[in-house]
Parts: C-alpha cells; sequence; structure tokens
C-alpha cells in the first residue's frame, strides 16, 4: 500500500524509482512462516543483493552477464 504512495512522489519530483515485494510462503499452502530461523536469516540478504546487482549493471558499474 505504501509503495504506490512512494511511487507517486518519486514521480512528481522526476526520480526513478522501484519498490520490491519480497513473499517467504506459499499463499495457496499456509499463511504462516514455518521456517527455521537460520533459514530466514540466510533469505533476507538476496532481494537486496539482487537489486544492487541490477542497479550496478544499469549503471555500467559491472559487465553485462553473458
Amino acid at each position: 500500500m505504501e509503495s504506490t504512495v512512494f511511487a507517486a512522489m518519486c514521480r512528481l519530483c522526476g526520480l526513478k524509482a522501484a519498490a520490491v515485494c519480497v513473499t517467504l510462503l506459499d499463499r495457496l499452502e499456509c499463511d504462516q512462516i514455518n521456517l527455521p530461523h537460520d533459514i530466514l536469516v540466510e533469505y533476507q540478504p538476496q532481494p537486496q543483493l539482487l537489486i544492487s546487482n541490477f542497479i550496478k549493471q544499469r549503471l555500467g558499474l559491472r559487465d553485462q552477464p553473458s
């Protein structure tokens, strides 16, 4: 819900922006996270790494994947 306001404000300011939503569960199976804490800690940095690699690639700060 908040991401729409974020996107609208960035658009009004002329800034490029994006919102990334991550789901750690299968809502068709269950509405609760049933994973151990150590697995969740492993998952935590993955979205940030994915987005930072994408930004670096778009800015030309790293080689294009082959």
